[in-house]
């Protein structure tokens, strides 16, 4: 069970590194269970045993890929302010926001045959040219999986800028961003979304020359998100309905001469861990532990009957009670050698292990974690006061 929570119970490696795979698994998980009944007391003290691991471990264990992404994102945070500025940043591209290590590298290119009012240069550049509003399609057709790639702003007109970047079906019928059904957009000049009109419920950065836009689309969960200069990508489109999709450039000016470059386009064989919502919401690690404690609240009394003996002081407690004086019975009062204060802390390591792994779990159980607003969590909208369950 340890592993579709998202840790392993042996090498405390993540299986599942989607924040919102592993929020459906809990949620279906959440509402199976309570349905499931057992008259052997075993099965369900695994269960629950199983539940308070992942609550323990998922607070406490940092498992090596969250530490690599982490730092993936910050060198990318540093890499895209260094790149903005440099005096040579129309001509470079910021580095990719997740490590290309076993990501699959396509090539970057436009399709001269999905293309309007525009020219195409080597390297993946697109050109607005004369004779009014025009688009650009990617050579490279995307239909499942994860997908990544960059589009570089190598020129624009400031203040009045003409760009929009996304994805789009082909073949299009209408390519106007305000009301464009075919397209997903991301306007520079003001940060707005558009897909069959404008997005009131979300805004991004605007984004102009020498910016560079990365764009993560996944064809399973029909998510796509847009990040600036480096930044985490945030998922600006949760419905995506579409078999086939292309990254696509639409420059909605009548004015020519806008620049944009397509890059680095890689498939990504795990998505990244797309933010939580802190620090307006509780953290991924709080989010994960509330789960997994609705989950034993939902189990109800066949809970509270595994508890009671979990909770015993003669299993649970005892590996607490290692680093106390009594421990030793008080039979020994020599001096400490080197010998017995390493031992003492031994013993003490030992202790708070144990309180971390057995004793915490359980009163994280009975009085919460992070009960706040959080992903995966119900609020009540207002002002109709309306349940409904929060996603980022």
């Amino acid at each position: 069970m340890g592993t579709v929570f998202g840790i392993h119970a042996v090498i405390l490696e993540p299986n599942v590194y989607n924040l919102r795979a592993k929020l459906i698994a809990l949620h279906v998980l959440a509402t199976i269970l309570p349905e499931y009944r057992s008259d052997d007391l075993s099965v369900i003290k695994k269960l629950v045993n199983d539940l308070l691991h992942n609550i323990s471990e998922n607070m406490w264990s940092t498992s090596k890929y969250t530490v690599k992404r982490m730092c993936s994102v910050k060198e990318a945070e540093v890499d895209g302010k260094l790149q903005k500025l440099s005096s040579s940043i129309s001509e470079s591209t910021t580095p990719s926001t997740l490590s290309t290590e076993s990501n699959t590298v396509i090539e970057a290119a436009f399709d001269p045959d999905k293309s309007l009012c525009c020219s195409i240069e080597a390297g993946g550049v697109l050109t607005h040219g004369n004779g009014g509003r025009g688009y650009g399609l990617s050579c490279s057709p995307i239909t499942s999986g994860v997908y990544q790639w960059n589009f570089h702003i190598a020129r624009e007109h400031r203040g009045n800028e003409g760009t929009c970047v996304g994805v789009s079906k082909w073949p299009i019928t209408e390519y106007n961003h305000r009301t464009t059904v075919d397209m997903w957009l991301y306007r520079a000049y003001s940060g707005n979304l558009y897909h069959g009109g404008e997005h009131q419920t979300m805004t991004l950065p605007s984004y102009t020359q020498g910016d560079t836009i990365t764009c993560i689309l996944d064809m399973d969960a029909h998510t796509l998100a847009f990040g600036k200069n480096g930044e985490e990508p945030k998922v600006a489109f949760d419905d995506l309905e579409a078999t086939v999709l292309y990254p696509c450039v639409m420059f909605y000016s009548t004015n020519p001469g806008e620049k944009v470059k397509l890059s680095d386009i890689q498939i990504i064989e795990t998505a990244s861990s797309l933010p939580a919502g802190e620090p307006y919401c509780a953290p991924e690690v709080s989010v994960i532990v509330e789960a997994n404690i609705r989950i034993l609240q939902n189990l109800k009394t066949e809970a509270d009957k595994s508890l009671v003996q979990m909770i015993s002081p003669e299993d649970t407690l005892n590996a607490v009670n290692l680093s106390s004086p009594s421990a030793s019975g008080g039979e020994e009062k020599e001096s400490k050698s080197s010998t017995d204060v390493s031992y003492q802390g031994v013993t003490n390591d030992i202790a708070i292990e144990a309180l971390c792994k057995e004793v915490w779990p359980v009163l994280a159980f009975v009085g919460g974690l992070d009960t706040g607003l959080r992903v995966g969590g119900r609020c009540v909208t207002q002002p109709i006061r309306e349940k409904v369950l929060f996603l980022v």
